[in-house]
Order: structure tokens, then sequence, then C-alpha cells
């Protein structure tokens, strides 16, 4: 599940979660509907997930190290 935000540089808050495909399926297992479906960059995967408002909240898997294992 979704467990911390980080800062994409391109984008708004992405909330970073351990498993994105894992989440994915439990969010939309609850209704919850993809607006992106998941893309490698490199450094994570990265999907979105659409809000009640109908903007996008970016959510990601993180490859890199995190701030809290250094």
């Amino acid at each position: 599940m979704i467990n911390g935000a980080h800062v994409i540089l391109y984008s708004n808050d992405a909330e970073a979660c351990d498993d994105v495909r894992a989440t994915l399926d439990e969010l939309t297992g609850k209704g919850v509907k993809v607006a992106a479906p998941i893309s490698d960059q490199g450094w994570g995967l990265l999907a979105a997930i659409e809000l009640p408002s109908g903007a996008e909240l970016p959510i990601y898997q993180p490859r890199h190290p995190l701030a809290k294992d250094l």
C-alpha cells in the first residue's frame, strides 16, 4: 500500500509504494480508476490513479535508494 511521498520534478507530489502493481490491483478492486498505466522510467515504475475530482495522483515504486535507507 502507499507508504510515503516523494517529489517528481516534472510533476506534483507522487505517492511511493513498495509494489505498484499490487497497489493498483488493490485500488482498482475498490473501484479506483487507473489514469495512467504502469510505465518503466528507469528510476522506478510510474502509474497514476484518478481522484474523485478528476485530477491524477501519480504513484510509483522507486528503484533508487531512499533517504530513510541512507
